[in-house]
């Protein structure tokens, strides 16, 4: 007997994908490719920009800034709260035996941006962003500030250690304070879309 009924049957694959593309997990898996996407495009972005047209000479002031807040800040805590004996000098945070001299591109400043370049290329409420991007940044600096004192700390006590906090667990804390506040705004802040 022929159907005569026009409906297209479906592959079992699109089937899968179909009842996949509404699930909450695949939102998911799709937010998270597009961040390492973003990420990766932010990074390349940056390298490119930075070899034809230095940032560091645009940016200089900012970098400034920011490493002057850094040391600054670092210096105060380890000495009021920690009672470590630092003192602030340009750039470095000068302790018993040892300095810690604070670069460009080492104080934190391309993380905030990156924080702030996801922020504005996902989806979300415009007044949420409004309140969350500078709570975020706050965030940071308040990491980056932690990450400055567990260096000098680790000069202190452990100096054989620095390379390893600084090119390894410092480096993974920074980027997953960038990552974790980025989930948080995936997880509550994008509407998701109603599942049936």
């Amino acid at each position: 007997m022929i159907n005569q009924t026009n409906e297209v049957r479906k592959s079992p694959i699109a089937s899968l994908y179909q009842g996949m593309e509404k699930s909450m997990y695949f939102q998911a898996i799709k937010y998270i490719l597009l961040f390492f996407i973003l990420f990766i495009a932010y990074q390349l972005a940056w390298k490119i920009v930075d070899h034809f047209l230095p940032l560091t000479e645009f940016l200089n002031p900012l970098f400034n800034l920011s490493i002057q807040f850094n040391v600054q800040t670092t210096v105060w805590i380890l000495s009021h709260v920690l009672n470590i004996p630092a003192t602030a000098n340009g750039h470095v945070i000068v302790l018993q035996n040892w300095s810690l001299e604070i670069f460009h591109y080492c104080e934190g400043l391309k993380q905030l941006l990156l924080f702030i370049f996801l922020m504005l290329c996902f989806p979300g409420k415009r007044k949420a962003k409004y309140w969350f991007i500078p709570m975020g940044v706050a965030v940071l600096l308040t990491i980056n500030i932690i990450r400055f004192i567990g260096l000098c700390l680790t000069l202190v006590s452990h100096p054989s250690m620095f390379h390893f906090m600084h090119d390894q667990v410092f480096y993974i804390v920074y980027y997953g304070g960038v990552f974790g506040l980025w989930a948080i705004w995936e997880h509550f802040f994008i509407e998701k879309k109603k599942i049936m």
